[in-house]
């Protein structure tokens, strides 16, 4: 059993969406809500997100921060920790996307 754990750990891209839920509570809360609605200055994640809802875009404003605005940058977090917590911000758009239809 130990050792499944520690290959699990070793591992990043076994991680599933509870370490990008984990990673957004920990570090987006401030900013956003749960549900990804906007709280204390963080925009909405659930509407059309503004600098793209690919991947590519979302790890780029979670990397880089958005200048101008109260969007920081995450660059001390690994690529890692950044693409699973990219990957929960795209969910939690998506799933807000397919209420509104």
């Amino acid at each position: 059993m130990f050792i499944g754990v520690n290959l699990w750990l070793m591992n990043p891209a076994a991680w599933g969406a509870e370490t990008g839920r984990t990673l957004y509570e920990n570090y987006c809360l401030a900013c956003h809500y749960r549900d990804g609605s906007s709280g204390h200055g963080g925009a909405d994640l659930r509407q059309t997100l503004k600098h793209g809802s690919d991947m590519k875009s979302v790890m780029r404003v979670i990397t880089y921060g958005v200048p101008g605005t109260q969007m920081p940058s995450f660059s001390d977090l690994s690529e890692d920790q950044r693409r699973a917590l990219a990957k929960h911000v795209i969910f939690l758009n998506q799933r807000a996307q397919k209420k509104q239809k």
